[in-house]
């Protein structure tokens, strides 16, 4: 008797006794137990296969969702370019700044002191270069006082408080 190459299934010959009930039976659950593994791998393989396509599906979804928000991006980022000039101060642009640095110039310090509970004046030791508007500040308003520093060195000023304001603030700002 001969068998086959790939799963040694039984061939007969001329010459060969006739057993052939017990040759036929093994044949048959070897080609059963063949199929039945070919199945089972080509079910794996479906599912591994659906899965793949599913990922890969996401995996597009995501790309196509990360490309709108990059492209969204970019044009914010050539707005702001646009918006900024690439740098380059436009003539508006140095005109706020001139104003910002006038006014940065101008306003000088802000003093603050809390006063005892019967204070009825308060004193601020201020430096004296250039003419200067000295504003007060307290709980019941504000009282201008306007001061030439023609002196060099440093001034105090005193200021009458209500016994009702706690708390005085002075702010210098140049003439």
């Amino acid at each position: 008797m001969q068998y086959t190459s790939y799963y040694s299934l039984p061939q007969y010959e001329d010459n060969d006794k006739t057993a052939w009930l017990t040759i036929f039976n093994q044949a048959m659950l070897s080609i059963d137990t063949g199929i039945h593994g070919a199945k089972a791998a080509a079910d794996s393989a479906d599912a591994t296969a659906t899965a793949a396509q599913s990922a890969a599906s996401q995996a597009s979804s995501d790309v196509t969702a990360l490309t709108y928000s990059l492209n969204t991006a970019i044009g914010s980022i050539n707005t702001i370019t646009s918006l900024i000039g690439n740098g380059t101060p436009t003539t508006t642009d140095q005109t706020l700044i001139g104003a910002i640095n006038e006014i940065n110039a101008k306003v000088g310090s802000v003093s603050s002191q809390t006063l005892a509970a019967n204070a009825t004046s308060v004193s601020f030791t201020v430096p004296t270069t250039g003419n200067h508007l000295i504003d007060f500040y307290c709980e019941g308003g504000a009282n201008y006082t306007a001061i030439d520093t023609s002196v060099a060195g440093t001034v105090t000023l005193t200021y009458e408080v209500a016994l009702s304001a706690r708390t005085v603030s002075m702010m210098i700002k140049e003439v």
